[in-house]
This record gives C-alpha cells, structure tokens and sequence, in this order.
C-alpha cells in the first residue's frame, strides 16, 4: 500500500511537470518539426527574369543584302538566275550601239553577253509598284501596255538603291535611263527603256536618243 501511493505521487509530479513545461523533450517533439517547416518561409526569391528583348533587327528597308550576291563579271538575280553587268558600260549609247556593244563585251571570262529584254529589266526595279508593269517581250510590246496603273512611276530618286535609284543596292551606276532589247510593237524604230530615277516604263527613238545600258547574261 506504501509502494502504490509512493508511485502515484510520482506520477502527478511527471504530470505536473509536463504540464508547467518543465518537460525538456521540446527537441523531440515531432509537432516541432512540422511546425518549423511550415514556419519557414519561401526564401526563394524568382529571378528568373524574362530578358528576351526580342528585338527584331530586320527592317523594311526596300532592299536585302543577300538579294544580289556576286557573279563573274556582276551581280547575280537569283529568282530569274540572271547574271547582271556591274557595273554598267561607261557613256550613253543609241539603241544600236547599244546592242552592239553587249554582244561584243567579253567581260570575266565570258562572251554570252546581251542586252536584256524589257521584262528582265524592268525585274531590277525595287521599291515602287511599277515592277509589275505588264510591258513583256513578245507578248505585250504596244504604247498601250503601259498605260495601267501598275506602270505608274515613282518619285524621283525615291529608291532604295545608291543616288536613291530604284533597283538593288547591291547594284552601281548612273541613276538614269537604260535601254533593252524590246522594241516597241506599234511605233517605227522605238524601243523600250526604263528611268531608274523614277522606276518609269517609256519608249524612245532608236536613233535619237542616247542612254546606258547594263548586259545581261544566263546563268548555267
């Protein structure tokens, strides 16, 4: 009987003791564990910034540099595989002259020189609408062909090219009228030309009148 009230009263002081917390299992608790981690805050701070300033270097600027890279003896067309004199004979001819002198010209090791067919000349235009004027060897050679408003040309000296020219920049020479092969279907010794200082599509004297011209030869 002794005994049994000596471990009671051992008891109540355990109890006691745990109750004033004057326990020292703190460090055990698992309660503790669970406490500290949702006590501990998300230090992790997002620097992950988004630097993609993605700025888009390419503008419209009417021409590519890569549009014209080099050919023997000019500056190559690659969609029409056209290898352009560049640059441009020297001086300004009549259209027959002209023709002479693009099937004479022997220039980087080659001789297929000629002088170019209105619509192969009228593809060096960039930077104004009249680059679809329908003015085509053989097909549509009349005065008539360029009366749409798709021939309508351009400001002078508006273009993309050197001295403001209306073809690539890649490409050299005055910034004036080039003749082409294509003479006109219904007016007596005229023949087609275009002022690369407006992009305009016209027809001039054969004889009369004297402006460059730039050869023209097919790639293999």
């Amino acid at each position: 009987m002794k005994s049994m009230t000596i471990l009671i009263l051992a008891c109540s002081m355990v109890g006691w003791s745990f109750a004033l917390g004057c326990g020292d299992d703190d460090d055990d608790d698992p309660t503790d564990a669970g406490m500290d981690a949702a006590a501990d805050s998300d230090t992790d701070t997002d620097t992950d910034s988004d630097t993609d300033t993605d700025t888009d270097s390419d503008s419209d600027t009417g021409s590519d540099p890569s549009e014209m890279p080099a050919c023997e003896g000019g500056k190559l067309d690659p969609e029409l595989n056209l290898c352009w004199e560049d640059p441009p004979a020297a001086g300004n001819l009549n259209w027959g002259a002209a023709n002479t002198y693009c099937n004479d010209l022997t220039a980087a090791g080659h001789d297929d020189w000629r002088i170019p067919l209105i619509q192969e000349l009228i593809s060096l235009i960039r930077g104004c609408g009249s680059s679809e004027c329908p003015v085509h060897e053989p097909d549509c050679l009349g005065s008539s062909c360029d009366n749409g408003d798709e021939c309508n040309q351009c400001e002078v000296d508006g273009g993309p090219g050197i001295d403001q020219c209306y073809w690539s920049a890649e490409l050299s020479g005055p910034c004036e009228e080039f003749w082409s092969h294509s003479p006109s279907g219904d007016i007596p010794n005229f023949a087609w030309l275009v002022a690369f200082s407006t992009a305009g599509i016209n027809l001039d004297s054969i004889d009369d009148a004297d402006y460059s011209v730039r050869c023209v030869r097919d790639m293999p």
